[in-house]
């Protein structure tokens, strides 16, 4: 007669704890919204793994900055410069540079010039740009750093190194300096440079 083998009292008990681990695992992996941040995440109280541990808990965070989107491309960039040797590569200060810059952004914030910095820049009959007049490195870095400066004003950054207020929209020139005015007419006066100049160079 075969002899039956009864299993001790305190691993029939480990048996039946574990199957009830196993069946409800699975009921409580579901993630939930942290109300912080809406990401998913785990915690002790809501989740355990296969053997009925907790699980790691993981939270899902979002970015706390966001880049802001340039307002100008590397074909600005070009523009301008071209048009600064063209307008300005003889005037004395890098200010008054940087102004032929200032005058073309003010056209472009003005909203009636154009849709877009190259729109404004290359309008028939307004500014000196010519495909073929070249873009000078030292002059496209005079043009970037206007940009940027603009960018960092749109950001809303205040005494950004303007060499030009943002209602001087036209100027012309004589040959030795630019002359830059508020209205298309040329009755009344032109900007004075009162404004500090951010370049080192010009305080030489």
């Amino acid at each position: 007669m075969k002899r039956r083998h009864i299993l001790p009292a305190s691993a029939t008990a480990f048996i039946i704890i574990s199957m009830a681990a196993i069946l409800t695992a699975g009921g409580s992996s579901q993630p939930r919204l942290n109300p912080e941040t809406g990401g998913a995440y785990y915690d002790e109280a809501a989740s355990t793994d296969f053997y009925g541990y907790p699980e790691i808990s993981h939270t899902v965070e979002e970015s706390a900055h966001t880049e802001e989107p340039k307002l100008y491309s590397e074909t600005d960039v070009e523009i301008i410069a071209k048009i600064v040797w063209a307008e300005a590569r003889g005037v004395q200060t890098t200010a008054e540079k940087a102004a032929v810059v200032w005058c073309i952004l003010n056209r472009y914030d003005a909203g009636t010039y154009g849709d877009s910095v190259e729109a404004v820049a290359t309008a028939p009959g307004q500014f000196a740009y010519r495909k073929s007049s070249p873009a000078e490195p030292e002059l496209k870095e005079l043009a970037l750093d206007v940009l940027e400066r603009w960018q960092a004003e749109k950001d809303g950054e205040s005494d950004v190194g303007r060499t030009l207020p943002a209602d001087y929209l036209f100027f012309d020139g004589d040959g030795v300096a630019n002359h830059f005015r508020q209205h298309y007419e040329r009755a009344g006066g032109t900007w004075d440079w009162s404004l500090q100049s951010p370049y080192e160079e010009d305080e030489q």
